[in-house]
């Protein structure tokens, strides 16, 4: 049974439905982490300690388990603020595995600054590791903390990357040697995503007869959002097609002022707002005491500024908007299904969870040709591709969804088969796991390898010894 140590300094997997941010890497922590215990390995999760009264040894899933990990103040810090505590972080790593019985046969970084921690397990107990790049590196941190993330990506034994413009870029970087490079995206889950499109509306409260275009994600410059409001304003003024956006995942304080414009049914109303959707706008009144306030208070007026922006941008616009609070999972699936059309036009690489979400719905995606959406979505085939903050395009090809409902449903329908043939979790995992495999073997030939050398040292120097003798 294949024992691994899966790293994710700052992004704990049970973070993702009470962040701020709902952060990708934990959802991609959590997911894999499971779905590789579900196919029989040992796993534990290290993953920084962030409340005083969490348990060092956390039993999450069959095979999972969480180890929270004493390094810097009990409490919630941004990424680019781990850097000072990884030696910790790795030193207290090192010292778990050695108490373990067979220790871990492989650690898996699942971003750079984890990467430093699984150097410091390689150096002291001989574990090889892997290291996932979702992005390049932050350079934040100064000089030193990048320099010491990109030598764990030079000494990693495998980096793995989401998408082919990854890989390109990373080879591409002058003056340095190309690392061993593989690519493996991220998934979905079937057991939370399916079509249910004939009762969506209704369960949500949605008017039947309007054109609903959906964006999914947090509230940050660079999302794509604000293309989505102008390709909007550009969907109607130069197509006339009447259509509305909805923006999922605003995690906005102020309650009542959440439209910009009203839909027939106001989010409020929606039976899928539970009272842990509704909490997660209201830190100070559910969040555990010791929380970081300054990252949260961070957060809350980050958002709100965005928020506000992209309120007046529409407003000028004249766009029709509602900012919808953020779902939790089990809800997802109906807002996927009842849009007409999912817009995903990031200017950034992302792990691409929304538009698997839309594609496992059903629900034709146009998407910006950018990192994991420019590989997920087959233009033409599954849904649109168009270019980074170009509203002109998205409106154009949002206009041909509307004119052309059945080619829709066929993008949706193809969307969803090559989603389940590629980027469920279950399958995602399975080729985590063959790059494992190929690692550990090629450790095992370079043992063997090391072996022969030695013996074949030994052996001649032992007949240079007999023939002195002689």
């Amino acid at each position: 049974m294949l024992k691994i140590a899966l790293i994710s300094s700052y992004a704990s997997p049970l973070a993702v439905n009470r962040s701020v941010d709902c952060d990708s890497l934990g959802l991609y922590v959590a997911q894999l982490g499971s779905e590789l215990g579900a196919l029989g390995c040992q796993v534990d999760i290290f993953t920084r300690r962030d409340r005083i009264e969490q348990p060092q040894v956390h039993y999450w899933r069959p095979n999972v388990r969480i180890i929270h990990v004493p390094a810097g103040p009990p409490a919630v810090l941004a990424s680019e603020h781990m850097q000072p505590f990884i030696e910790q972080f790795g030193r207290f790593m090192a010292g778990f595995a050695r108490r373990q019985r067979g220790g871990y046969d492989i650690a898996h970084a699942c971003d750079p600054s984890s990467g430093c921690a699984a150097q410091q397990l390689r150096r002291t107990l001989g574990v090889p590791y892997v290291i996932t790049l979702s992005a390049f590196p932050a350079q934040q941190g100064g000089a030193a903390a990048v320099a010491l993330q990109q030598q764990s990506l030079d000494n990693a034994d495998r980096v793995l990357v989401l998408c082919r413009q990854q890989r390109d870029a990373l080879q591409g970087v002058p003056g340095r040697a190309p690392p061993r490079i593989d690519i493996v995206p991220g998934g979905f889950d079937p057991a939370l995503f399916w079509p249910v499109r004939l009762r969506a509306r209704g369960v949500l409260g949605l008017p039947t007869d309007a054109f609903l275009a959906l964006h999914v994600g947090r509230l940050a410059p660079g999302h794509g959002i604000d293309t989505a409001i102008e390709g909007m304003a550009k969907l109607a003024g130069r197509h006339a097609v009447a259509a509305r956006l909805l923006v999922l995942g605003a995690a906005v304080p102020d309650e009542d002022s959440h439209l910009a414009r009203p839909l027939d049914a106001a989010p409020s109303r929606q039976p899928c707002e539970t009272p842990q959707s509704t909490r997660s706008q209201q830190p100070s009144q559910s969040q555990p005491p010791n929380q970081s306030p300054p990252l949260l208070q961070w957060h809350q007026r980050a958002h709100v500024s965005e928020f506000q922006r992209l309120r007046d941008l529409a407003g000028r616009l004249d766009v029709e908007i509602a900012f919808v609070r953020p779902q939790p999972a089990s809800a997802l699936r109906h807002w996927y299904s009842a849009a007409d059309v999912c817009i995903a036009t990031p200017c950034h690489n992302a792990f691409g969870a929304a538009v698997l979400g839309a594609m496992a719905c059903a629900t034709p995606v146009v998407g910006a040709a950018v990192g994991c959406i420019d590989a997920m979505v087959v233009d033409g085939e599954t849904g649109y591709l168009v270019a980074p903050r170009d509203p002109a395009a998205l409106a154009g090809r949002l206009a041909s969804l509307h004119a052309n409902p059945a080619q829709a449903r066929s993008l949706g329908v193809q969307g969803w088969r090559r989603a389940h043939r590629h980027y469920t979790w279950r399958r995602v995992a399975q080729r985590h796991m063959a790059v494992y495999a190929q690692v550990l073997a090629g450790v095992a030939a370079d043992v063997a390898s090391d072996g022969a050398s030695e013996l074949a040292g030994k052996v001649a120097s032992h007949g240079g010894a007999s023939a002195s003798l002689a």
